[in-house]
């Protein structure tokens, strides 16, 4: 049985929501009145909505608390988080590269390379949000590619390519395709959510995500 808890006010949760087809992830904050939902929305879109504003824009979602962690740890957490949003809202590319997560971020919270082909997904800036205050919620080296990757990534590739000024980052994206691991939204929200020390190895993020999954279609989140 999954052992996640839906937001019940903490200060620190990850939130999911989209359809069957693409699932999209991001971080639920609370250390004011009002809670603040930053997520990568797309290339160059570090997006901090309210609640209302997110439903309107991207649909129904559920959050999930990231439990494990002591209050001062998600405090650190929570200001790192909205400081990137501070400083990188049209900064953030969309990519697909599987590594190098700890560093995409340095630690007054810019992105440490802007080179063609760096990137994150909704997904990945999560993970590297974390792995960058030393909480790797996923074990990297345990990942493996799986064939409907492939077909993920040219969805990725083809959007982006709709933009002509963006040709230099995808024909550099297209170089690391062929290596790249796919790390689905509902597997890293559900390790973050239930991240406690240890890096959650990929056997169990893909049960997890599973899971985590039948839940927020019983919700009725997965349009």
């Amino acid at each position: 049985m999954l052992n996640v808890m839906e937001y019940s006010g903490g200060k620190l949760a990850v939130l999911i929501s989209g359809s069957e087809a693409q699932r999209h992830v991001g971080f639920f904050l609370k250390d004011g009145q009002e809670p603040e939902l930053i997520h990568l929305a797309w290339h160059m879109r570090l997006s901090n909505n309210s609640t209302s504003e997110y439903v309107d824009r991207f649909g129904k979602f559920v959050a999930y608390e990231c439990q494990n962690f002591l209050d001062e740890q998600a405090e650190d957490i929570v200001s790192f988080v909205k400081t990137i949003w501070r400083k990188n809202r049209f900064n953030v590319p969309y990519g697909i590269g599987s590594d190098s997560f700890s560093t995409f971020f340095d630690g007054e919270g810019s992105v440490s390379n802007r080179s063609p082909g760096s990137g994150l997904t909704c997904a990945t800036f999560l993970m590297s949000v974390f792995a960058s205050q030393l909480y790797p919620v996923i074990c990297e080296s345990t990942w493996q590619k799986r064939p409907e990757d492939e077909e993920w990534q040219e969805m990725v590739l083809a959007e982006l390519s709709k933009k002509p000024e963006l040709a230099d980052h995808v024909a550099e994206l297209r170089k690391i395709a062929s290596s790249a691991f796919r790390y689905r939204p509902e597997e890293v929200a559900a390790c973050s959510a239930l991240y406690d020390s240890t890096p959650i190895v990929y056997s169990d993020a893909v049960i997890f995500g599973e899971q985590l999954l039948d839940r927020v279609r019983d919700k009725g989140v997965l349009s």
